[in-house]
């Protein structure tokens, strides 16, 4: 053991061997591997993604409360978007520090509002549009 470190915190070297590292877990959030927290991440965010939109028209249907029904809907993509970065940080660069894997989650999440509209324009409206 070298001095000053804790025996936690004494990993093999990456190319040691198959199993991942104390560090290596530590950095991605626990035994989940990078490949699945994206998998999940990806997942997640398109399904609140195809949501976001009627739920949005649902709650916002009303006279004078119409023209509130996307902002609404990027807003809380938005924050899903943070929500599931930080919880997965494997959906950001390996490293980055949580503030910068919330502003990596705003854009996840307006990507998959993007990609959910997308998905009900083509389901409502088909191939050639309307």
């Amino acid at each position: 053991m070298r001095e000053g470190q804790s025996p936690a915190s004494q990993s093999p070297s990456p190319t040691a061997g198959a199993a991942a590292t104390y560090d290596d877990r530590r950095r991605y959030g626990g035994t989940v591997s990078p490949t699945v927290q994206r998998v999940i991440g990806i997942a997640v965010l398109l399904a609140a993604g195809m949501l976001s939109l009627p739920v949005s028209a649902f709650l916002f249907d009303a006279d004078g409360s119409g023209n509130w029904i996307i902002p609404v809907q990027l807003l809380a993509m938005a924050v899903t978007g943070a929500a599931v970065t930080v919880a997965l940080p494997a959906l950001a660069r390996e490293g980055d520090t949580t503030t910068r894997r919330v502003r990596t989650g705003i854009w996840w999440g307006l990507l998959a509002a993007l990609a959910g509209v997308l998905v009900f324009w083509f389901l409502l409206n088909g191939i050639r549009g309307a």
